[in-house]
């Protein structure tokens, strides 16, 4: 009796657990719907940078000197002409005496050369009428009497050059003498910077360095600042080269021009620099909308209420898209989020 009474539950349990299964088979699965978009699969480029100003101006020392005084300080604003600092050139005033003492000595040399080689050609003839007279050479007197009036000439224009003056209106932005220092010839003295615009240097990698073309939109931005800046590629080096050896990649140096300029910014700044490579329009779908199996893609098109799975082939893809490139065209409706839950045919609902 007791065996028949839990062979009938079980059949009865049985019978349950299927129709539950059987009903659940006909539930629509819930998903999240979207439709196949053609769009821009525009590229983003983000490289770090430096800002500077766009025009800045070194000057450096035409002569060895002492530094006399000095006008200015790091944050001056100058004009064109002005007197930044001066030299004591009297070590300057010292050679120029002595090149000249030393020239005068040099034709006196040549003069007493011509005088002797004069007495001792009326000797010969005196002694012998037809004797054999060498010339006379006087090649490494006026050699050295040509190199003296170079030299002259040379610090007398030096001797001009008592003053340091700019050569550009702008800000002293890096001041490297002090009053009573010795300079030597060619030194870096000072800069003075055009302050009233900027742009932005920078190392891009060869990768991405072929994407980018001059005149490219760029925005600037930068955790010294608030604002967003708009600015263009302005320039390209033609040359890559490794700038850190412990790396093999190449990088090329770009200059992006700002469009404006503002009182937050300052020369010296470190930035970020954001760049779109522009791109045509795609046949696109959602990340999410696209299935891997076995090497393939599929995506599930919506016909009626249910989910058909469809083989796709993709291309190209950034964060948040998929190309299509063919198995399913602009408008057809997708299921774009869910699709873990899906097979082939199965009914389904939006959320």
């Amino acid at each position: 009796m007791k065996k028949w009474i839990w062979l009938t539950v079980i059949v009865l349990i049985g019978g349950a657990i299927f129709s539950l299964f059987f009903m659940s088979m006909n539930q629509p699965v819930e998903v999240a719907l979207g439709k196949i978009s053609q769009q821009s699969m525009a590229e983003k480029i983000y490289v770090s940078g430096k800002l500077e100003a766009k025009e800045t101006t070194a000057l450096y020392s035409d002569v060895n000197a002492l530094v006399g005084q000095v006008k200015v300080k790091i944050g001056d604003q100058v004009k064109r002409g002005q007197v930044l600092l001066t030299l004591n050139v009297d070590s300057l005033k010292q050679q120029l005496e002595t090149e000249r003492i030393n020239l005068e000595l040099t034709q006196a040399e040549r003069f007493a050369a011509k005088r002797d080689h004069f007495n001792q050609t009326k000797k010969q003839r005196t002694e012998q009428a037809d004797a054999r007279i060498d010339p006379l050479n006087l090649e490494q007197f006026d050699l050295r009497i040509k190199n003296h009036n170079v030299s002259i000439q040379a610090l007398v224009k030096k001797l001009e050059k008592d003053e340091i003056q700019a050569n550009a209106d702008g800000t002293v932005t890096e001041l490297a003498v002090n009053s009573g220092q010795m300079i030597n010839e060619g030194m870096q003295i000072l800069k003075v910077a055009d302050l009233t615009s900027y742009q932005v240097v920078a190392n891009i990698n060869e990768i991405d360095a072929g994407k980018v073309k001059l005149g490219m939109a760029v925005d600037i931005s930068g955790e010294s600042f608030e604002e967003v800046y708009k600015g263009k590629v302005a320039k390209m080096s033609p040359i890559a080269v490794v700038t850190d050896p412990a790396y093999k990649d190449a990088f090329v140096a770009t200059t992006v021009a700002l469009e404006r300029t503002s009182p937050e910014l300052r020369s010296g700044y470190n930035v970020n620099i954001e760049l779109e490579v522009p791109d045509q329009p795609r046949v696109v779908a959602p990340l999410t909308a696209v299935v891997q199996s076995d090497g393939k893609s599929y995506v599930y098109k919506i016909n009626g209420d249910r989910a058909v799975k469809i083989e796709v082939q993709t291309g190209k893809e950034n964060d948040e898209y998929y190309e299509i490139v063919s198995g399913v065209k602009v408008g057809d409706q997708i299921v774009i989020e869910g699709t873990e839950q899906l097979d082939d045919d199965v009914k389904v609902t939006a959320q």
